[in-house]
Formats: structure tokens, sequence, C-alpha cells
């Protein structure tokens, strides 16, 4: 285990599960709460902004940096200015188009729609923003002639057929809607996908017994349940009068567990509503609904710059659907545009049931913006606003623990457990954080009381296990039930290279040099740029006799700029080697 990542480590894996967990309405992603999103170069840390130029060439060529470096409205701006330039340039309007769909700027995207050339229109995306703009001026009958121009390929052969059924339902020409969901039997693998919005379009047609046997039939498949389709089954039975079958519906699909949260937004949003609503009243809510879909879709394939576009899709047709603002907030975090993600927050307003999750979200970009004073008086005033919540009080606790203040941590930890009616299970994660908080602050006996108590709350977590038998290994205590703990912790997270490291070091601590090699060579080879981790291994070689290895590992663990103390540890080995 490395305890100079002790704090990061945490975040990650505990505090933004709990503070994203409504992201969990929109991905399927474990832990992270976060939508699987690409790695690619727009995932890069921004480096500087182009240098202008006068020249067409010049734009072109800064506009495809700026896209490089992942921020799309630079990039549209500098397309934009040279096609003003070249207007009769088929290749770059078409690029300048989909540039501005991915900047969000659909209005200007719009204006060269009808003029992108047939080859750049493979994806479907101009034809499909054309029917957008007519639904969006509630000329349903020239979206329906429109939307014969979107290709049947790639993935238009999933949504074509959908957006065709919800301009068809809205014009009321119900059965042909249906029979345009047909298109999708040929795609078994998405018929949860086809069945949720068969749901919806009877439900908008008011065709109450078909849509209820939809949903059922929807809901029966445990794969299915999503919070949408959980949250629409519910708004039917309550639109129905039977809220009372609506809040069981929310209770037994959506139980408190990693989507809690989820069930917490349907309820909220079921008892906002008197009378109850349809969750799709338009055919632009559906569409919406489908496009939110599709990016959902394409999150899994890890296709961010593709799901960007269908929730500006999404957000086009319908400017309060904060769920999908919520996903579009966390690609962008996903792929560290923190200043664009706290924009997008910052349009859910405060009276959205997402609202708060939205706030606290823009607190933690914040500090990763080097603003983290800023982020905590904003966490202060919720933490202030809202006596009888936590999360804002465990988000300053991670932020203070990033800037190394580890009492000022512990008191916020301290804090927030002294709201709680109730400790349960869940709230290990307080315990643990404040057991960091305290270990870090060389306050032992306090820390290992918090470790001692999230075990106690739930026995099997492998951080708690690994933080508290590493710390265990490090003073030399209970040897042998630490190895216990490590070795089970490993079990649970065989791949986690911190979980381990603790394994070989406590290997290394009870003598057994060369079984710790193998784990500690595991461990590089897992977080091959952790300076403890290389540490540990260039002791362990040279136990074994292996003394270039050693001091190159020593020197390894130099590069990656460790703590201070560690550093001196490894200038003393590297001149002196170990005793």
């Amino acid at each position: 285990m490395v305890m100079s990542k002790s704090w990061s480590q945490c975040f990650s894996a505990l505090v933004l599960p709990r503070m994203l967990a409504l992201g969990l309405l929109v991905s399927t992603a474990a832990c992270s709460g976060v939508p699987a999103t690409a790695a690619n170069s727009l995932s890069e840390d921004r480096v500087g902004t182009p240098l202008k130029s006068e020249s067409i060439s010049g734009r072109y060529l800064a506009g495809r940096f700026a896209r490089y470096l992942g921020d799309a409205q630079a990039a549209a701006q500098y397309y934009r200015e040279a096609l003003a330039d070249d207007r009769n340039n088929d290749v770059l309007r078409g690029r300048t188009f989909r540039l501005l769909l991915s900047a969000g700027e659909l209005d200007e995207a719009l204006r060269l729609a009808r003029n992108v050339r047939t080859n750049d229109r493979e994806e479907g995306l101009a034809p499909t923003l054309v029917v957008i703009e007519h639904v969006r001026q509630r000329d349903l009958a020239s979206a329906n002639t429109a939307s014969a121009d979107i290709p049947s390929t790639g993935l238009n052969a999933t949504l074509r057929p959908v957006i065709r059924a919800w301009v068809k339902a809205g014009l009321r020409q119900g059965d042909d809607a249906i029979k345009e969901l047909d298109a999708l039997n040929r795609f078994p693998q998405i018929r949860s996908f086809q069945q949720f919005h068969l749901a919806l379009i009877q439900d908008f047609l008011g065709r109450d017994e078909a849509a209820e046997a939809t949903y059922k039939d929807l809901l029966s498949q445990r794969a299915a349940r999503t919070s949408r389709a959980v949250q629409a089954y519910a708004a039917f039975l309550a639109r129905l009068g039977r809220r009372g079958e609506a809040n069981r519906a929310i209770e037994e699909m959506l139980p408190d567990d990693s989507e809690g949260a989820a069930g917490q937004y349907a309820r909220e949003i079921l008892a906002r509503q008197d009378p109850a609503q349809r969750l799709v009243g338009s055919t632009a809510a559906g569409l919406a609904e489908a496009f939110y879909g599709a990016a959902r879709g394409v999150l899994q394939q890890r296709a961010s710059d593709q799901a960007i576009v269908y929730l500006y899709f999404a957000l086009f047709l319908q400017p309060d659907f904060d769920i999908a603002r919520t996903v579009l907030g966390t690609i962008q975090e996903g792929e560290r545009r923190w200043e664009e993600a706290n924009k997008v927050y910052a349009k859910v307003g405060r009276g959205s049931a997402l609202g708060w999750n939205a706030r606290i979200r823009i607190a933690v970009n914040l500090s990763r913006l080097e603003k983290t004073d800023e982020g905590l008086t904003m966490l202060r005033a919720m933490a202030d606003e809202r006596r009888d919540r936590t999360d804002a009080l465990v988000t300053m606790g991670e932020l203070l623990r990033g800037q190394q203040k580890w009492d000022d941590a512990a008191a916020v930890y301290t804090e927030a457990l002294g709201r709680l009616q109730a400790v349960d299970e869940d709230e290990w994660t307080i315990f643990y954080s404040r057991g960091i908080a305290h270990e870090r602050a060389k306050k032992w006996d306090s820390a290992e009381k918090d470790f001692l108590r999230a075990l106690e709350l739930s026995p099997d977590q492998p951080l708690v296990l690994n933080y508290l038998g590493y710390s265990w290994v490090d003073q030399g205590l209970h040897l042998d039930r630490a190895r216990g703990m490590i070795e089970k912790a490993v079990e649970l997270r065989p791949r986690d290279g911190y979980i381990i490291d603790s394994l070989g070091w406590v290997l290394y601590r009870l003598g057994d040099y060369k079984g710790a090699v193998v784990q500690l060579e595991r461990a590089v080879a897992l977080r091959s740029d952790d300076p403890v981790i290389n540490d540990h291994l260039g002791d362990a070689y040279w136990k074994v006799g292996r003394r270039t290895e050693a001091r190159f590992q020593w020197e390894r663990a130099l590069l990656f700029k460790p703590e201070s103390d560690v550093v001196e540890s490894i200038r003393v080995k590297l001149k002196d080697g170990l005793n």
C-alpha cells in the first residue's frame, strides 16, 4: 500500500460513488458512477491555446490542434473562420458542422445542416438535426417528411425507427408509429430499448392497457430496470391514481443499494407532481429520451464524442432535461474538462432534483482547477443550508485532505457523523476517511479506532482491510493478523496495485523476501509509476541479492517525485545500500 496515495485513492474509490450516485441514473459503469468514457486524444490535459493565424490553412491547423486538446469550442471557432473564407469547401463544411455539434452550438450547426455534403452525412447527423428543428417548431408534418432522409446505416439503423415512431405518434398516427418500431426486431440485443419506447408511445397515446402490459414485460427483466424505465412506469401508475403501486415499484425495483440515489430521485419527482404526469408528454420529449438512451448506449462502447452529440440533441429538444445535462457534465469530467463541466452543471436549476448533486460536482471541479478555497466555501454554505445532509461535509473532508489539512478534514468528518440519526453500514466510508486523516496527522490511536469501527460496520471492505493491515505492518504490529487482512483484500481486489504492494510489504516485514519480490513485481506491473511501490521492490531486490536491480528501482522511484521523507530514504540507500 502507498500512504501518499491514500487520500486520492479514497476519493476516487469511495467519495465519487457517493457524490456521483445520481450519475448511476445515467451510467452502468461500476464503482465510479461515472459513465465509461473513451480514452482518446480529447481526454488529455490541455497544454495551451492554439496560436491565431490569418490564413485559411493556419486556421484549419489551429482548429485541428484545438480539437486534439479537447477544446471543442475553440476548434469550432477556428473551423468556422476558415469556412467563412472558403465557403465552397465541402470537406471543411462537414468538419465544421460536426465540431459545432460537439461544442453544443446547434443553432449554428443547423444553418449548415442542409448543405453538408452527402458523404459527410453517413452518420445521419445533419438530416437528424433537420428533423429535430422541425419538431422544435412543432411542424411534425415536415419532420415526418424529413425523417425519410435519415440513412438506415450504422447507429441510425436503431435510431431512425424510433425517431420516425415518435414523429408519427405526435401526428396521432398510432398504429404507424408502433409499426416503425418493428424495424428493431432484427436487433435482439436492444430489445429493452425497443420495449421502453413502445411502452412510452403507448402511454403517450393513451393506450393504457397496452402500455401497462409492455411496462410489466420490460421490467420483468432485471437488466432492463433502468431508473428511467422504473420512473416511467411509476409515473404511469400514479397518473392512473395508483400512487401506492407507483411508490412500491420504486422501492422494489430501485432498492437503496448502488442505485439508491436513483430511487430517491424518482420518489422526489413523483412527489412533486400532483397530478402525476407522463414521463414523456410530447414528441420533443420522446425524441430527447431516445437520444439520451442512445448516448447511454454508445458510452458503454466508450464513444464519448458521439454520446456528447446525442446529449446536446436531447437538450436542444428538452432544455430542462437535467439527467441528460448531468451525464454531459460527467463525461466532460471524465475528459478532464473541468471548466466545461461546471458550465454544464451550472445550468441545472437549484430547484431540480439533481440540483444539489450538480452543486457538489461544481465544488469538486473548482478544486481540480486549483480553486479549492472557493470550492470549500461553496460546500460550507451548502452544509449550513441543509443540516439534514452529510454529503457536502464529506466532500469538504476530501478536499481538505487533498490540501493535506488533516486535522481540519477530521473535524469535518466528525461534524458529518454528528448529523447522523443512526449509524448504518453505509457510513463505514466516513469512519474510514476520518481514520486516514487521523493517520496522516500522526494520531494513530484515533485512526485505529476509526478503521476498526469501519470494519465493524462493513467487515469485507478491501480498502479498510488494506489500510489498517498495512499500517500495522509498517509499525510492526499484529503482523499475522495484518497479513490475513491484506490477503483477504487481495482476494477481493486482485488487480489493485496498491493492495498487492501491501501484501508484498507484509511478506517483506515477515522476512519472506522471495515472496515479497513476487508480489511487489506484480504491484509494479499494475502501478508502474508509483514511487513507493518501486521503492519497496528495490528493497526486496536488495534483500535477495539483486543489488543492481535494487538500485535501478530506487532510481526509478525518484523519477516519480515521491514525498520528501521517501526521497531522503532512497538517497541514503543509493549511497549505502540496506543493512
